[in-house]
């Protein structure tokens, strides 16, 4: 499971009838793009953009690894797209919005979860540009919003497996505040969508991830006074604060492995005191232990996704634009695009460029992968976004053999 970052925190769209979802896009998918192959049946392939579109991201991939969703740019705008072998076609928006994305999906890929934008004139609230709602897409249903209240902004950011529980963020409209007015909320289909507090989730402010079941929802709690912590959530535990790594003042939770045990996100720390300066992994036995970055110049790292056993961990280690003058012009490409990594207690954080070159022949002569923010349940298929040959901005899934015994 995982996300690009929460609210905004990871395989072919079917595309709805114009009957079901009035002014949707309704185009043919887009042919296969970039397809590469690797030893023992390694491959990785650019996943392309919709008609007419020129930039496109990868959010999070389903469990059995066969469907990535995200979003794409195209000849109608932004739109929530569904990608499964090798072709991406758009999901549709609701009625009187602009634009869609998604942020999650479902273990077989039926259920996708995301959000679609209004056309706001004004902003929203402090944190807001424009007015958003949840939605869950199927292909007997199409897509449907889950709250269509206009003082309210919601957005969609995990499923559980079967498709049945749905978490994320509501907002309430406060143009000119100062404060944060964010609360998580869960989505059942006997229950509707309630907010944290009628839930019994108490004041969690994000809701990024939920395991398997459905049973533990992870996201991050903002205080009063805007510091951030992680959570862990359920019924019986409201909110689990997860603390932050050792000197750290904010940290976020963003995945969840499929039994709730393993958690990622980032932390600041003496060693990264940058907003959400170092990646993470919590275990109830071990607490919260850093993971590092990349390279000795980037300046921070973030986990965006964990494989179904909470062994493999993807996600980015970069160094923001802001800090870039600091830094030796040498490092500008790197610097401003990032890289993704792949984590684990073997090898601890390692390049998935280098990984997928070195250890599965891949070549990747042209790209650059900025994040992975998406991988499977068995750790074999990530996907995320990089610079494609082209110098755009692309989502990409690569499928990884089986280890030999």
């Amino acid at each position: 499971m995982g996300h690009a970052l929460p609210a905004m925190k990871s395989s072919a769209l079917v595309l709805l009838g114009l009957a079901l979802c009035p002014g949707i896009l309704c185009q043919p998918p887009a042919p296969q793009h970039d397809l590469r192959l690797g030893y023992n049946g390694a491959t990785f392939e650019g996943l392309g953009m919709l008609p007419g579109g020129d930039h496109s991201e990868a959010a999070a991939v389903s469990g059995d690894g066969n469907v990535a969703v995200g979003w794409s740019t195209s000849a109608s705008g932004k739109r929530a797209c569904r990608s499964e072998g090798g072709a991406m076609s758009a999901v549709g928006i609701l009625p009187g919005t602009s634009d869609s994305f998604a942020n999650g999906v479902s273990r077989d890929g039926s259920v996708i979860v995301g959000a679609c934008e209004f056309p706001d004139p004004v902003e929203f609230s402090p944190t807001s540009p424009q007015r958003a709602e949840a939605v869950r897409w199927t292909a007997d249903a199409g897509i449907l919003g889950l709250d269509d209240a206009a003082e309210h902004s919601t957005t969609a950011s995990s499923v559980s497996a079967d498709g049945s529980v749905i978490v994320g963020s509501i907002e309430d409209r406060c143009q000119g505040c100062q404060i944060d007015t964010t609360s998580a909320f869960r989505w059942t289909s006997e229950g509707g969508l309630a907010s944290a507090v009628d839930s019994a989730l108490g004041h969690l402010s994000i809701a990024s991830d939920i395991s398997a079941d459905g049973s533990v929802i992870v996201g991050t709690n903002i205080a009063y006074d805007s510091s951030r912590t992680a959570v862990r959530s359920t019924l019986e535990d409201p909110i689990g604060e997860l603390g932050r790594l050792p000197g750290g003042t904010n940290s976020q939770a963003v995945a969840v492995s499929a039994d709730g045990a393993v958690i990622v996100g980032s932390s600041t720390s003496f060693n990264r005191p940058y907003t959400y300066g170092e990646a993470f992994r919590w275990t109830a036995q071990e607490g919260m232990v850093g993971l590092g970055v990349l390279y000795d110049w980037d300046l921070r790292s973030m986990a965006l996704a964990v494989s179904g056993d909470g062994e493999i961990i993807v996600g980015k280690s970069y160094t923001p634009l802001e800090t870039a003058a600091y830094l030796p012009s040498s490092q500008d490409d790197e610097i401003q695009f990032g890289h993704a990594f792949i984590w684990d207690r073997t090898h601890g954080m390692r390049s998935l460029s280098d990984v997928l070159t070195n250890d599965h022949g891949l070549d990747l002569s042209g790209w650059q992968l900025s994040e992975a923010t998406g991988i499977s349940d068995d750790g074999l298929t990530i996907v995320g976004t990089g610079i494609n040959p082209n110098g755009q901005s692309e989502a990409w899934i690569a499928h990884l053999p089986a280890p030999t015994p």
